[in-house]
């Protein structure tokens, strides 16, 4: 064999081995590195990750602090008591009168498909009476109170009954305190 043909053959064995041999591993050296970049990414994110969770945490900790002053687990007397309460001592403060309180019927779920609201509701009429700042601020108190509740103004409008100096007004509203549910064969209501 001359020598140009066992330099050839000699270099078509080395390329056939680096071919077989090492490209396979190359690969698996570069799949190796790509997953401690993926590690190594995944550890870096770990601190900011646990900052969130702890922010989530302390966050998830206020609002319940916040929620628990709404004392949603009242039982239905307690709520309307607190309600009153707070509505006798808006408009003591302010000088208005309560003129009514109806108690509305609860609405009924007509849809079995549709699922029931997740807190109970006690929907009530409120009529106040006084002047018009002085009813702003009652309404106020009643709105900034520490009471789950969805009030509405449905009218507001001169009293006709008196010709008092200044004018007084009559406003309706409608009130829609909210409790957790009861659950069968849980008390609720204070001993």
């Amino acid at each position: 064999m001359s020598p140009p043909a066992v330099v050839a053959l000699g270099l078509g064995i080395v390329f056939a081995g680096y071919v077989i041999v090492v490209r396979p591993i190359e690969a698996q050296i570069a799949n190796r590195y790509a997953a401690l970049a993926a590690a190594q990414q995944t550890i870096d994110h770990y601190p900011a990750l646990s900052e969130h969770l702890a922010l989530a945490d302390r966050e998830r900790n206020r609002l319940r602090r916040a929620l628990a002053r709404f004392r949603l687990g009242a039982g239905p007397a307690t709520t309307l008591e607190r309600f009153l309460q707070t509505a006798s001592v808006a408009t003591m403060r302010h000088g208005t009168t309560i003129r009514a309180i109806d108690a509305e019927p609860h609405a009924t779920q007509l849809l079995a498909a549709v699922p029931p609201p997740p807190l109970d509701e006690l929907p009530l009429r409120l009529t106040l009476r006084g002047a018009y700042g002085a009813l702003l601020a009652t309404i106020r108190d009643l709105i900034s109170a520490p009471l789950a509740s969805r009030l509405t103004i449905e009218a507001l409008a001169p009293d006709d009954r008196e010709r008092a100096r200044p004018a007084l007004l009559v406003a309706e509203l409608r009130v829609v305190l909210l409790r957790s549910p009861e659950k069968p064969g849980v008390r609720t209501e204070p001993h």
